[in-house]
């Protein structure tokens, strides 16, 4: 059930710079104090917006992407996913990027999001699918309790905060 107040609809290509500031503040969010300072701050809403709008065109009819907006029509989170790019994990589907703003959170937003993604995998012939989360942030939590069953771990590429630390990311499935 999405919350009074907002809503949930498929992503369009004029949402892509919304979604990049949701994105770029939501990696700060989450990821401050684990990830190098410089590689959160060298991501800006300029430089993901073209990203996004490269994903938003090129969008195959297999993906899903939507995005939540509150009463304004402000976007304030985003799922997006489809194809796993990773066929030795035996799932279908991805889920490629999910986020929502801190002050967002603790509404139930989340879980109305993460569904109606798993709505839009089913109906792509996608039902069972995989996240990688990085392993110990407290967004790990919500993944458990969306029915995710941790399956293994690996390196990111992604740089750590000291000297280049190596981060790990946690695979959860659904089926």
């Amino acid at each position: 059930m999405i919350p009074r107040g907002f809503s949930i609809r498929p992503a369009r290509l004029l949402d892509a710079e919304a979604i990049a500031r949701v994105h770029v503040i939501s990696w700060r969010e989450t990821y401050g104090g684990i990830m190098a300072r410089t590689y959160l701050h060298g991501r800006t809403a300029e430089n993901r917006t073209e990203m996004w709008q490269s994903a938003l065109a090129q969008s195959p009819p297999d993906r899903v992407f939507l995005v939540v907006e509150d009463e304004a029509g402000e976007i304030v989170g985003f799922a997006h996913g489809g194809a796993a790019r990773e066929a030795a994990y035996g799932r279908r589907g991805e889920l490629y990027a999910m986020y929502l703003l801190k002050r967002c959170q603790g509404r139930g937003l989340g879980r109305a999001l993460f569904e109606a993604f798993s709505v839009g995998l089913q109906a792509v012939w996608m039902g069972d699918f995989y996240a990688m989360v990085l392993h110990g942030i407290p967004s790990r939590g919500f993944f458990v309790k969306m029915g995710g069953r941790s399956c293994g771990f690996g390196e990111t590429p992604l740089p750590g905060r000291r000297g280049g630390r190596r981060l790990v990311d946690e695979r959860f499935e659904w089926m």
